[in-house]
């Protein structure tokens, strides 16, 4: 026999929800109770099966390494393309200081063929002197240039003639 949960004052006798019957319990309490029993149990078995299943799972896993290599090969890929920019400034600075260099060796070159100076160094340090009119030779050809035109007859020629020769040509080629 079940009490009732709640307190009465006076005399007991006259409470009659004091003690109910299991039979006479509403039926929307036992609803709710044995829905209240299901969620527990519910939540029990959850509990289990979560403290059973405490692994990582293998997408998450693979998911991880892929991520750290991604990584390394974007640190890789910034470290090449450092060290290739420190490079490029190296090449860019020696291809400055040797056009420098090529200008200054133009202008060496254009002063060391001045022939003013060329001729006063000959006459004045190694004793030359200017050729006359009898000293020089002149190089020259002596036969005139001629243009001969060979043949007349090439004009007159049939297109028969022509085409014939061409192929024969072409056989004779591949032969």
């Amino acid at each position: 026999m079940k009490y009732a949960d709640r307190i009465t004052y006076g005399n007991i006798a006259y409470d009659l929800g004091r003690v109910r019957p299991e039979y006479e319990v509403p039926q929307r309490e036992r609803i709710q109770k044995q829905r209240e029993e299901a969620a527990v149990e519910a939540k029990s078995v959850s509990r289990a099966r979560a403290q059973e299943k405490q692994g990582i799972s293998l997408f998450s896993v693979v998911g991880f390494v892929v991520i750290a290599i991604m990584m390394v090969f974007i640190v890789l890929g910034n470290l090449q393309l450092t060290e290739i920019s420190y490079s490029m400034k190296e090449t860019r600075a020696r291809i400055a200081e040797l056009e420098m260099e090529r200008e200054q060796l133009e202008v060496k070159y254009e002063t060391a063929f001045n022939l003013n100076e060329l001729r006063t160094y000959a006459i004045d340090t190694l004793g030359m002197t200017e050729a006359t009119v009898t000293q020089t030779i002149s190089l020259g050809n002596v036969k005139e240039d001629k243009a001969v035109i060979l043949d007349n007859g090439a004009a007159s020629e049939s297109m028969i003639s022509k085409v014939s020769s061409f192929l024969t040509s072409l056989l004779e080629y591949f032969r």
